[in-house]
């Protein structure tokens, strides 16, 4: 018997991802998150907290259309770990990386 997997197109704030979007998507997440995982820069947040931030960046740069898993993976640790740097506090160490945050010039022409 043979088995079938259907998939549900990703929802990212209305904006949906097909299944080659989504493929991209999780092989970017799989290269990104053997580094983030790890990085003693971004250990201060939960393993779940720092997996959706990784998500949302890189979907956020998928949208602003880089299709490459190994190019999405860098560009999104570097932009988790800028927003990290621009966003600690010696008061608050438990601040969360905000990817929608991170301000991209061309996001005013997509719209």
């Amino acid at each position: 018997m043979a088995s079938f997997k259907t998939a549900a197109p990703l929802d990212s704030g209305g904006n949906f991802f097909d299944s080659a979007e989504t493929e991209i998507l999780s092989m970017a997440f799989e290269k990104a998150w053997a580094f983030v995982e790890f990085d003693p820069m971004l250990e201060v947040l939960e393993a779940s907290e720092r997996k959706s931030q990784l998500a949302r960046c890189l979907m956020a740069l998928l949208k602003l259309g880089e299709s490459d898993p190994t190019s999405l993976a860098n560009s999104a640790i570097k932009m988790l770990r800028r927003n990290r740097q621009s966003g600690v506090s010696s008061q608050n160490r438990r601040s969360t990386i905000q990817c929608q945050d991170f301000r991209f010039p061309a996001l005013s022409k997509i719209q």
